[in-house]
């Protein structure tokens, strides 16, 4: 059976923001915020899940390619998270597959999180996820 599932891709992508920002996190809260109404934000569950959870992850990547070793960070992040729309992996997991030790891999999250946790990093996750929801809701 194929895990990967629309719901588990946004399920990823909640996991990311709730890891980012230390506290129960969900991409509708931070919509919400950026001023997204109910029935968008249905309408976006509904008939974009995995249009929207795919741009997010999208510029998520670029994102972390405008850093150093940002390849190596995003499939850290993507893995242990769950991005991909897979079970999350453990950093045992995620350390055999790069061949580096668990304890590595915990530095590469660790590192990965920080520097996107700063307000310009920050406000250009908000960014994405707005401009992601845009998009979808506009060939609505």
């Amino acid at each position: 059976m194929d895990e990967r599932t629309p719901k588990n891709r946004w399920a990823g992508v909640d996991r990311y923001l709730t890891a980012l920002y230390g506290r129960p996190m969900e991409s509708t809260d931070l919509l919400r915020g950026l001023g997204f109404g109910e029935a968008s934000i249905a309408t976006l569950r509904m008939a974009h899940q995995e249009d929207f959870a795919e741009r997010v992850v999208a510029a998520l990547h670029a994102q972390f390619l405008d850093s150093r070793n940002g390849e190596r960070l995003f499939f850290v992040v993507t893995h242990f998270y769950g991005l991909d729309g897979e079970t999350p992996w453990l950093a045992e997991e995620i350390a055999a597959e790069l061949k580096i030790t668990p304890t590595r891999v915990r530095q590469i999250r660790t590192r990965a999180m920080r520097r996107h946790k700063s307000a310009p990093e920050v406000a250009r996750l908000e960014e994405i996820l707005k401009d992601a929801a845009d998009s979808c809701l506009a060939g609505a």
